[in-house]
């Protein structure tokens, strides 16, 4: 990683990665992809080689960064869009928080969970008004995949994928981060078995003292009852969630339904 910084800041909230990832530095998330990036940008140093799929917010690729010959997967976002904007300095935020911790010298030391997919770096394009995020690529999709596919009923594949999430989510969770959106297509899977959390667009951390949360937000048919109906939730709401993925791996009882699964608003 090249030692940049990259601030972004939204009207309510800025985060700033000091050293971490970037190729750019900018005071406001507008300007990343503006006319005067051209000038530090001289060229895009990803190479797109296919896309795996496409959210509410972004386009993912598998790319290549060319300075490091690393495969990765990008998650594109175009920065216009408001709505996009709050998810994209979230998913930032998150990320930020899951792969650096202080230290008591108050330096930002690395931190590698190998049950969260890592962000590698973060590129911005003048060129299509885009910001990249280059993140870690498992090669297998993910367990929505193995769902339209006609699930696993295998007790020791289940009670593997069950105990990587919940170990992803231990390490959320003690860092005071809700997922908020746990499902079959936010945990990838790689070729060697490892299955990884993924997608931090609609996480939320709890302040200290804080214990619960209130906003509605996520995917209507993994929801815990408690978010379902408008309550206060915290962290035990993800795994409900994660229950019911697994339920539907082993059972595919959840993807038939007479309406497709909702994406509640970002708020």
């Amino acid at each position: 990683m090249n030692g940049l910084q990259i601030e972004i800041s939204t009207d309510d909230a800025t985060f700033s990665s000091e050293g971490e990832f970037g190729n750019v530095s900018f005071n406001n998330i507008d300007q990343l992809c503006g006319p005067d990036a051209a000038a530090s940008l001289l060229s895009f140093p990803v190479e797109r080689i296919h896309p795996l799929g496409q959210g509410s917010s972004s386009i993912v690729y598998k790319s290549l960064i060319l300075n490091r010959l690393c495969v990765v997967a990008e998650k594109v976002f175009i920065i216009g869009d408001s709505k996009k904007k709050i998810q994209l300095f979230r998913e930032l935020q998150s990320l930020k928080s899951i792969c650096s911790q202080k230290t008591e010298n108050g330096i930002n030391a690395p931190v590698i969970c190998p049950f969260i997919v890592q962000l590698l770096e973060v590129f911005s394009n003048p060129q299509d008004g885009t910001l990249s995020l280059c993140l870690e690529y498992m090669d297998c999709g993910s367990l929505e995949n193995v769902v339209q596919n006609g699930g696993c009923r295998d007790e020791s594949v289940l009670s593997s994928i069950t105990y990587q999430m919940l170990s992803g989510l231990q390490f959320l969770h003690e860092m005071r981060l809700i997922h908020r959106d746990v499902k079959p297509s936010n945990a990838l899977i790689s070729s060697g078995g490892r299955v990884k959390l993924a997608d931090f667009g609609l996480a939320r951390t709890l302040d200290n003292g804080q214990s619960l949360a209130n906003s509605f937000v996520g995917t209507f048919l993994y929801m815990a009852p408690e978010r379902l109906t408008g309550e206060s939730y915290s962290f035990q709401s993800d795994i409900w969630s994660l229950g019911l993925t697994i339920h539907a791996v082993a059972l595919l009882s959840l993807i038939h339904i007479s309406e497709p699964t909702r994406q509640a608003e970002i708020s």
